[in-house]
């Protein structure tokens, strides 16, 4: 179960600058979650005013963390310009284990999974062998990331574990069951 987006967005005895990156990071977390989204759903759902999440929506679009995809059906005005997360903005490892072995993958921001791949694994043959089959499916999803067109571009080196831009509160993407 997901947990819940915080009532309060703006937190007490902060300076400006992090109550700024708390928003950034609300806002960039909700859209992940709920996107693609207008921004008057933001500001509603976060119990925001509009002219700070435009604000912080410039700011995002700007970073490339979040791009518009395309627009709402009217209720009467303007068609409302639907936001949601850059899914070429980043990307996660994961593994897992089990009597099988080691699995692996990778997945864009949106959850699409890549290169998933089984590491027959025998766990009787102990630790150093575990860990060298887990560096070696690390390693070869880290390439995988590396050698993928429309994330290649997007991918900054930020000195992350895996070189993807990751943040605090995206929820953790479990890989399938082998």
């Amino acid at each position: 179960m997901r947990e819940q987006i915080p009532e309060n967005p703006e937190p007490n005895g902060e300076s400006p600058s992090q109550r700024k990156a708390y928003r950034l990071a609300l806002i960039r977390y909700f859209v992940w979650r709920e996107g693609p989204v207008a921004r008057a759903q933001i500001a509603e759902s976060l119990g925001l005013n509009l002219p700070t999440v435009s604000n912080c929506v410039g700011e995002l679009l700007s970073s490339r963390d979040l791009v518009e995809e395309g627009y709402a059906d009217s209720t009467g005005g303007r068609k409302p310009q639907l936001l949601d997360i850059n899914e070429k903005k980043g990307s996660v490892i994961g593994l897992t284990f089990s009597s099988r072995g080691i699995s692996s993958a990778w997945a864009d921001l949106k959850g699409q999974l890549y290169n998933i791949r089984i590491y027959p694994f025998d766990f009787s043959l102990g630790p150093t062998a575990a860990l060298e089959t887990l560096k070696q499916a690390v390693a070869e999803q880290i390439d995988a990331v590396r050698l993928t067109p429309p994330c290649r571009a997007d991918l900054p080196n930020r000195g992350g574990a895996f070189g993807s831009r990751g943040h605090a509160l995206w929820d953790i993407a479990r890989l399938p069951s082998f």
